[in-house]
């Protein structure tokens, strides 16, 4: 499922202020890469259909010349996503919101690379087994990942809003955990209708709900 993660520090982009993703799932028929291992058996046809839903996301850089670095981080693979946005009103007290970003984006990854270490070690021993382990395939629950990648990420003065979603491959159910004043949309082109709206997260106005080591807000009672 991370096999081909793309992993994007907007601190590396010069002149970068905010960044927005765009994601759309999609069904696709190609086999599931499970970390990597392609399966060439099909799911069994239980809907008279045998395709696969996964991610398909694209970056928009808004340049800011008045910044030398970004205070935000990202990533997206086939399966997962997740946008971190730095809280800019730390650098008044002298510290980099950037640091902070681009630390909970690695131990959220981790935490997923895990989780698929565990489904591969747990997988079935007979022949196709490993079809087997991605038609049964689960994603993690985004909400505890969130909060276990924030236990992990202590030792970084700052703090961040943080939204991720992970996609279900078999029945494209999309699982998200969002925490602080970020949003997504569920839009369906071929209606042109905006079928969910997330909720943005706001104590009084620019002050969002936020993750960090000396913030009260925790994913797994505000996401």
């Amino acid at each position: 499922m991370l096999s081909n993660l793309n992993f994007y520090k907007s601190w590396k982009v010069p002149a970068v202020a905010a960044a927005a993703r765009r994601a759309l799932a999609r069904r696709t028929s190609t086999p599931l890469a499970f970390r990597g291992i392609s399966s060439t058996s099909r799911r069994p046809n239980t809907a008279g259909n045998s395709s696969f839903y996964q991610f398909s996301a694209s970056r928009i850089v808004i340049p800011n010349f008045r910044k030398e670095v970004g205070e935000d981080a990202s990533f997206h693979s086939n399966l997962y996503i997740g946008v971190v946005d730095g809280v800019g009103g730390k650098n008044v007290s002298g510290v980099d919101p950037a640091r902070y970003s681009r630390a909970l984006v690695h131990n959220i990854v981790g935490e997923i690379t895990h989780y698929e270490k565990e489904c591969l070690a747990h997988q079935p021993s007979t022949d196709g087994g490993t079809a087997a382990a991605a038609f049964a395939y689960r994603p993690p629950d985004p909400q505890a990942v969130m909060a276990r990648a924030a236990s992990r990420t202590t030792d970084i003065l700052g703090s961040a809003t943080c939204l991720i979603g992970f996609l279900s491959p078999l029945t494209g159910v999309l699982h998200t955990c969002n925490v602080g004043d970020s949003c997504f949309l569920v839009y369906r082109s071929n209606e042109q209708k905006v079928l969910y709206r997330s909720k943005e997260q706001l104590r009084t106005f620019n002050f969002p709900y936020q993750i960090g080591p000396a913030t009260p807000d925790l994913p797994l009672q505000s996401g």
